[in-house]
């Protein structure tokens, strides 16, 4: 997790669940195959859906610790 200059947090998969290595991701984002029909296959699947828990938890705990609203 790196904060940048204009205040942005990028949250990255780093290795915190196996489903980031079955997918044949890397450590700074997730890569997944699709099918012809947009499909993605099933390891890459539970990769996207590890790295969106990981970026809302880190969020929740964001505006917690900050007391900071949540914009949308």
């Amino acid at each position: 997790m790196s904060m940048y200059h204009w205040g942005a947090i990028v949250v990255t998969p780093d290795f915190t669940d196996l489903s980031i290595i079955e997918a044949r991701s890397n450590f700074y984002s997730i890569s997944v195959t699709m099918d012809n029909n947009g499909i993605f296959d099933a390891e890459g699947w539970e990769a996207v859906k590890h790295q969106a828990r990981r970026v809302v938890t880190v969020t929740a705990a964001l505006q917690k610790d900050l007391k900071m609203p949540v914009v949308i």
